[in-house]
């Protein structure tokens, strides 16, 4: 559980500095609907992070999850789709790591289903 918490806890960062006014983010968004997608995708993130302590069970499948929504947001990012227009240079730096932190998440996730025992 201990490269998963890294993992998740480098995504956060990732996150935040792609956050407008926080991070390297130049561009503001008027969209509400990717706001509410960002926001929900930021607290699914918070969650697992939370159950790599405590419920244990579900952290690896909603580790998953998270991984892939991450990594499918940083790819549409790359391409302008989720702010309506093609993400600078800082930000490209910041999807790259992005999908690459996503990818290592889904890696331990999946790796983890298969050493951990689902016990009721």
């Amino acid at each position: 559980m201990g490269r998963l918490r890294l993992f998740l806890a480098l995504l956060i960062v990732d996150w935040t500095l792609g956050t407008p006014g926080v991070g390297v983010e130049t561009r503001t968004s008027s969209n509400d609907v990717m706001s509410w997608v960002y926001g929900v995708a930021f607290l699914a993130l918070i969650a697992t992070l939370g159950l790599t302590w405590r419920g244990k069970r579900f952290a690896g499948p909603l580790a998953l999850a998270v991984g892939a929504v991450a990594a499918l947001l940083a790819v549409a990012d790359l391409f302008g789709l989720t702010a309506g227009q093609p993400a600078p240079a800082a930000m490209v730096v910041v999807d790259v790591g992005g999908i690459a932190v996503s990818a290592a998440i889904v890696w331990i996730a999946t790796r983890l289903g298969r050493t951990t025992p689902l016990t009721a």
